[in-house]
């Protein structure tokens, strides 16, 4: 993988040119927190800022997108699909997010293709950036310290200033020779800042899981009757903040909208979250799953069971945004972290 050296001032000139012709989107201040939000300038983006409410996600999946229009006057009613497919530049990509988009790959455009996320997905430029982590990250306990894919163009920064920049694709070469003109070629030397930087984010991460994250799959299983469940679900209020800030996850709702006069409309995805009490009622009034432990239970194995099994990975990135948001201070690390001491003889 080819690597090259950059300074701030060149990246800020090659962001500059990026912005005059495309859409920029980058971490920004907003009051105390950090979101993903189109940028004019690139003095606006705080690519380092860890833990944005919304994934990047929310560009390639949108929480509310409209999948077709409608005509219901004349002889037929018609229909048109709406794909967007407007290039974009997702800037301050972090190690967390870049892998969050691989596993909604694995659903939206695998053996199953949306054509709606897969055109928005395939037009996304992804500008990733390394980044040094909060007291909810967790990305070393599953695999997503580091990525080796996913991206057009990584940036790790340097302690002697200026950025380690990968590339990625055919695409991130083609930018880099476009856009990022400042950038010289790197070696040994940024080599190692580059591990030096890994090294130090390790490091600072406080929060781990108690297992291998590839027994995982097997510790969820024998867990299903765990009293922990329990424990929580008595302080969860299932309003469904942990699925809407969540990097991984894609469970969506279908509307149709018509006009008053009910000559057109539309269809639209909407997000949605199996936390929610009715996500899983079917016709009749029937729920699969209508208390909050049931719902907790499917959650947490859709992250590091049911998925993992399929894909071969954790659908969980250890970006901590769930926590964050959780007006309880539920965490994925904590019940983890009990199941597996539930199961070592280990609980008090």
């Amino acid at each position: 993988m080819e690597l090259y050296r950059i300074d701030e001032k060149g990246l800020a000139e090659a962001m500059a040119r990026l912005i005059a012709e495309y859409r920029v989107v980058a971490p920004v201040e907003k009051g105390p927190r950090h979101v993903f939000d189109d940028i004019q300038d690139w003095s606006e983006a705080r690519p380092l800022a860890v833990g944005t409410v919304l994934p990047p996600k929310k560009f390639v999946f949108p929480q509310r997108e409209t999948l077709l229009r409608f005509q219901l006057t004349g002889e037929a009613p018609q229909a048109e699909a709406v794909v967007d497919d407007t290039p974009v530049v997702l800037a301050g990509v972090h190690p967390c997010d870049i892998t969050g988009l691989r596993c909604i790959d694995h659903t939206l455009a695998g053996r199953y293709f949306d054509e709606h996320y897969g055109a928005r997905r395939m037009n996304a430029i992804i500008l990733g950036f390394d980044c040094m982590p909060d007291g909810h990250c967790f990305c070393s306990s599953v695999g997503s310290l580091k990525v080796e894919s996913g991206f057009d163009l990584f940036f790790t920064p340097l302690q002697v200033g200026g950025y380690a920049v990968r590339v990625g694709t055919q695409r991130g070469r083609k930018l880099l020779e476009d856009y990022f003109t400042a950038a010289a070629p790197a070696g040994v030397y940024e080599e190692s800042l580059e591990e030096d930087f890994r090294k130090r984010k390790a490091a600072a991460i406080r929060l781990s899981i108690d297992a291998p994250v590839g027994d995982l799959p097997g510790i969820y299983q024998q867990a299903m009757r765990s009293k922990v469940w329990e424990k929580w679900a008595e302080v969860c209020f299932s309003c469904g903040s942990c699925n809407l800030v969540c990097p991984t996850c894609y469970c969506f709702d279908v509307q149709d909208r018509v006009s008053l006069d009910g000559a057109e409309g539309r269809r639209e995805r909407v997000w949605d979250s199996c936390m929610l009490a009715e996500f899983a009622e079917v016709a009749g009034g029937h729920n699969f799953r209508p208390t909050p432990s049931a719902r907790l239970i499917h959650r947490h194995n859709r992250k590091f069971n049911y998925q993992q099994d399929r894909y071969g990975e954790p659908h969980c990135t250890g970006c901590g945004r769930c926590a964050r948001a959780c007006l309880v201070h539920i965490d994925m690390v904590t019940i983890a972290n009990e199941l597996i001491a539930e199961q070592r003889g280990e609980a008090s």
